[in-house]
């Protein structure tokens, strides 16, 4: 017995640490859960939809209609075949647009 006494010892110390950490871990959570507050429904646009064969100023029309900065493309079924950016579209009506992340 007294040669299985050691790894039981260590047994134990490591159960009593993962314990430990899984109860702190749990602490985090909760204390995190309680501050995370919904975005408030005022504050988010619809997305605008746009069919992959619209013409790009009738997709730039139906994303200054909602406010959108950002589309879904979709085709003649209904699937989604792509994401269309405001700057995507200013680019193909007046050539590259110069930004931070340009540089």
């Amino acid at each position: 017995m007294n040669e299985y006494l050691p790894g039981l010892i260590w047994l134990v110390v490591l159960l009593v640490v993962n314990a430990f950490f899984v109860g702190a871990e749990f602490a985090v959570i909760s204390a995190r859960r309680s501050q995370i507050e919904p975005v408030p429904s005022k504050r988010l646009r619809r997305l605008a939809s746009v069919s992959c064969d619209s013409e790009l100023e009738d997709a730039l029309a139906s994303m200054r209609r909602l406010g959108a900065h950002v589309a879904t493309a979709f085709d003649a079924d209904g699937t989604v075949t792509g994401v269309l950016f405001l700057e995507d579209i200013i680019e193909e009506l007046v050539g590259q647009v110069e930004d931070a992340t340009s540089i």
